[in-house]
């Protein structure tokens, strides 16, 4: 999340500190829990989770006094959403099955586990629609090789952004972190 290019949320982790822009009437979130030392993951989803950091609330006027936004830790953050960012992009291009290409859009997705998960009831042969728009007439004998594609291309793509956000995570210099190259297609 970013506003006119800042970040919204920045993690440091060499002073293990989260901090989120805001106005100073706004509930400085993520909220940290003293009991637990721990960043509590409110409006955000934080992965690995982020024990033993702080969490600290500032102000745009906060940006240059305080907070350096070119750190390793917020080119890191930054690094993981491009390539979370591309992952989504590279499912949503879709799957071969069949030498067609079909949709992986979240409806897409939700309606080829709809057909799994009915498939006892559906007349078969069942007409689909290919990427393109066009039909494709899906035989019950191939349900389980076309359900088997949609995963293994969803998974794919998350398996090698899984590889490359690990090693974001493992980068201990901005030229370790500029090495890691995000080519997949």
């Amino acid at each position: 999340m970013a506003y006119n290019g800042i970040p919204q949320v920045v993690i440091d982790s060499t002073s293990k500190v989260v901090k989120r822009m805001g106005n100073t009437d706004m509930a400085a979130l993520p909220d940290f829990d003293s009991g637990t030392e721990s960043v509590v993951e409110t409006d955000f989803v934080f992965d690995p989770p982020l024990s033993g950091y702080t969490a600290e609330f500032w102000t745009y006027d906060d940006v240059g006094d305080t907070f350096n936004l070119d750190s390793l830790g917020c080119n890191k953050v930054l690094r993981k959403r491009e390539v979370n960012d591309k992952t989504t992009r590279l499912i949503e291009q879709g799957f071969t099955f069949d030498s067609c290409v079909f949709a992986l859009t979240k409806t897409a997705i939700e309606y080829w586990i709809g057909i799994k998960a009915s498939s006892d009831i559906i007349t078969w042969p069942m007409n689909i629609n290919k990427k393109d728009g066009t039909v494709y007439s899906l035989a019950e004998a191939d349900l389980p090789s076309f359900s088997g594609q949609v995963l293994s291309t969803i998974q794919g793509y998350e398996d090698s952004g899984r590889g490359l956000r690990d090693d974001i995570d493992a980068c201990t210099t901005q030229a370790e972190l500029d090495a890691v190259v995000d080519n997949r297609t």
